[in-house]
């Protein structure tokens, strides 16, 4: 089995409308809480609440 064929269609918004409604101090805790580690676990280099 493989991955399949797919067409692109539009952009998705989704993300987008999520962070029209936070504000940037949310937005920041979201990034500090969330992007400070990859998805294996290894430090990305971004500033954690600690650093900043």
């Amino acid at each position: 089995m493989a991955v399949p064929y797919m067409a692109y269609q539009t952009d998705r918004e989704d993300l987008n409308g999520v962070h029209r409604r936070m504000s940037q101090d949310q937005i920041t805790e979201y990034w500090q809480r969330k992007n400070t580690r990859s998805i294996d676990g290894f430090p990305t280099g971004m500033a954690t609440a600690v650093d900043t």
